[in-house]
């Protein structure tokens, strides 16, 4: 899976600039935009370690725990207001395509259409 700035900066509920500043650096490039996207392999090692007391976890990249936890809150984001209007996650929150199931997309598509369709009083 590939993510771009943005998704990570959200996973990570880190600044975006910060994010993309590390996006420069790690593909070398000038410019960054919303096309670029990096591997989550090679994320994963670029974003810390994990410090455990159980030796199973420690050393193990951080990135995925973020992922997971990330994705149990997909939820959440359902009554924010842009993506009410846009009927669609926009921004980071595009992550959720990416790491949810189809029934999951599914649910989410159909209850921000419901809710466009509460809010603005439009026909879907």
């Amino acid at each position: 899976m590939t993510l771009n700035y943005r998704e990570v900066a959200f996973v990570l509920n880190k600044p975006s600039t910060e994010i993309k500043n590390k996006f420069q650096e790690l593909l070398k490039l000038d410019k960054i935009t919303m096309k670029d996207e990096i591997h989550t392999d090679k994320l994963s090692w670029e974003f810390g370690l994990i410090k455990s007391v159980d030796k199973r976890y420690d050393g193990l990249p951080l990135f995925p725990f973020y992922m997971r936890e990330c994705k149990k809150s997909f939820r959440n984001y359902l009554n924010e207001k842009s993506n009410i209007k846009a009927k669609k996650f926009t921004g980071g929150k595009t992550v959720f395509y990416k790491i949810l199931t189809p029934e999951e997309i599914e649910f989410c598509n159909t209850n921000l259409a419901y809710k466009y369709k509460e809010v603005f009083g439009k026909s879907i």
